[in-house]
């Protein structure tokens, strides 16, 4: 622990009449670092001590403001490829405790500072997988599910994915699971129908895609779904041996 970090953990509790919070200590971890050393400096002069991680830490440090790294909290580095940095009880508790008597008396026998500021953006894997080849797309997004597993968003992009590189069987269990975390949205029942037709099942293709129009039918997709709708619906006329109404005199 450090003198900053020593003199915030001897201040009063930090929650001031009227439920203004008093800010000693800020947790700050951030991908895209636009305007973070405009702020983290505002926070230093007001005498806040700034907790921080790997780049971020780096980016405070060449700009002269003290930071506390969370690797000399933890006593653990960065982790699988930095996807564990925070996950440590002596960074989680230090956020999640309540100002009450009870948690702080939990927090000074452990000798955990509390945080009363989080400063965080998210890694833009949308923007990422947006040029990135397949392969790349896929750990991305893997990285974001590792955070978020029951993100249904997260899981259809995966499920895309797959798609894209022709594994129709993986398409189709993760699309699946897909709708049944984000429920109706009419994109993910397009893409699940598109999954279902790959894997040769045109009457659940079918139903997707009709589900799709029942949730959106004035929606962006809905003139496309309704082509790829009308073409399945031919087909199996065609498969029984009729002919679809366009095709009859």
């Amino acid at each position: 622990m450090n003198e900053a970090d020593a003199s915030l953990k001897s201040k009063a509790p930090g929650t001031r009449p009227g439920g203004v919070v008093r800010i000693r200590r800020a947790l700050i971890s951030v991908w895209d670092k636009a305007g973070i050393i405009d702020l983290a400096a505002a926070l230093h002069q007001m005498g806040v001590g700034i907790l921080s991680t790997g780049g971020t830490a780096q980016a405070l440090r060449e700009a002269e403001i003290p930071v506390t790294t969370v690797e000399s909290i933890t006593g653990y580095p960065a982790i699988l490829d930095g996807r564990v940095k925070t996950l440590h009880p002596a960074i989680f508790a230090a956020i999640l405790g309540k100002d009450d008597a009870a948690h702080r008396a939990q927090l000074d026998e452990m000798g955990i500072t509390p945080v009363d500021l989080v400063v965080v953006n998210l890694y833009p894997f949308e923007s990422r997988t947006l040029d990135a080849p397949l392969t790349e797309a896929v750990e991305l997004i893997q990285k974001a599910l590792a955070i978020e597993p029951e993100n249904g968003y997260f899981v259809d992009s995966l499920g895309w994915a797959y798609y894209q590189q022709g594994n129709y069987p993986e398409a189709l269990r993760e699309l699946q699971r897909a709708v049944n975390l984000a429920k109706d949205d009419p994109v993910l029942y397009d893409h699940l129908g598109d999954a279902y037709t790959k894997n040769g099942m045109a009457a659940e293709a079918i139903a997707a895609w009709e589900r799709s129009l029942q949730v959106d039918p004035k929606g962006p997709t809905a003139e496309t779904v309704q082509q790829k709708l009308n073409e399945a619906r031919d087909n199996q006329v065609r498969a029984k041996g009729g002919a679809p109404k366009a095709e009859q005199k």
